[in-house]
């Protein structure tokens, strides 16, 4: 067994409140990076990820809370170390190339730190690892957008710094060109053994390029785990729907089975009383069925991807969705029973009714 890594960054209890505004930005956050780790905070617009961020680089002081890195205080009620003596990097989403310098120019600004007798071959070893060697006598304007990602990602990687923070740095790709670079950047993350801190409100981007996510809400963390984790046994109903669509069902839970609308289920914990339940819709499937059976439903919608197909399926008044592979198929009319593949999980907010009936899609 591979003994555990070391931590690398750890963030205790951060507080941020702006002047003009009461309500705390940054809400007693705390989490750990591991050394060689790709970490992410992921969350919509507005729940304070990227003033934690802020706070981790030097640009913002929090109210309270503390920020090490590897061992040593940069943020405490007493340590307020500056931005450029942190040992972090900062990867920004517009790029922030100079536009009248080279490549490899670029590269080379950030690695002032760095003896002037080697700088220029470490500076092109670099944009070897990102594939750029042919362009290191290009201006930034030459270059494709992912190019130029990649040579500000270069420039933050030349000093190598301890921890490198990745604000938002897809975003301004294309579709096609963001998931390329972002693979091509998390494998040299990998290959340098670099540790990094993602910030992004993208689901697929967190759970496709970190090792760990860490899902905020209203400036609190609500859970922290492995991609697997967060997205198939997410703990709040924030989580639940932020990480995709799923079904949330208020059920009536004895033990390890709870009763829903389509019958009873497994659940992943023993619980009693009301529960309120999330399974995603690639946890359900669906059977021809006749109108008699308590957890039968009509068809009422239907989505073909190609390889996979989700259907909308009305029971007891009320939509829930499930996915299937393209070998199952039914049109809107069809009466289906709708049959659970995995239990569903329980979640924390089981104080929520609803109040137009028991199952809540997430459409």
């Amino acid at each position: 067994m591979e003994p555990e890594m070391s931590c690398l960054l750890d963030v205790s209890h951060l507080c941020k409140t702006f002047d003009d505004d009461h309500q705390k930005v940054v809400d007693n956050v705390s989490f750990e990076i591991k050394k060689h780790e790709i970490f992410a905070l992921l969350g919509p617009s507005g729940c304070g990820k990227t003033t934690t961020l802020r706070i981790i680089a030097g640009f913002e002081q929090p109210d309270k809370g503390s920020v090490t890195l590897n061992s040593v205080p940069l943020v405490s009620d007493d340590v307020n170390f500056p931005p450029e003596k942190r040992g972090i990097g900062l990867v920004f989403q517009d790029y922030a190339l100079f536009p009248h310098l080279s490549v490899l120019d670029n590269v080379m600004f950030g690695m002032q730190k760095v003896d002037k007798s080697i700088r220029n071959e470490k500076a092109v070893e670099i944009l070897c690892m990102m594939g750029l060697r042919d362009f290191q006598h290009r201006k930034p304007s030459e270059l494709s957008g992912g190019q130029q990602q990649r040579v500000s990602l270069a420039r933050t990687i030349a000093p190598m710094p301890e921890l490198i923070l990745l604000d938002e740095p897809f975003s301004n790709l294309d579709a096609v060109l963001r998931q390329s670079t972002r693979e091509e950047v998390r494998n040299l993350l990998k290959k340098t053994g670099m540790s990094a801190l993602l910030v992004t409100h993208d689901q697929e981007e967190a759970l496709s390029f970190a090792d760990r996510i860490a899902v905020m809400n209203n400036g609190r963390i609500e859970q922290i785990g492995t991609p697997e984790d967060v997205y198939y046994r997410p703990k709040t109903q924030f989580v639940a729907q932020f990480l995709g669509r799923t079904n949330l069902i208020m059920a009536d839970a004895d033990g390890d089975m709870a009763k829903t609308p389509f019958g009873n289920v497994y659940i992943d914990k023993p619980s009693s009383g009301k529960v309120l339940l999330s399974i995603r819709p690639e946890h359900l499937t669906i059977v021809a069925s006749k109108l008699e059976n308590e957890n039968c439903g009509e068809v009422v919608g239907k989505d073909f991807y190609g390889h996979d197909i989700t259907y909308r399926v009305r029971i007891k008044s009320r939509e829930c969705l499930v996915h299937t592979d393209n070998s199952v198929d039914y049109e809107p009319g069809d009466l289906v029973a709708v049959t659970p593949r995995e239990p569903a999980i329980v979640l924390k907010d089981t104080a929520i009714s609803f109040s137009k009936g028991d199952l809540q899609p997430i459409l």
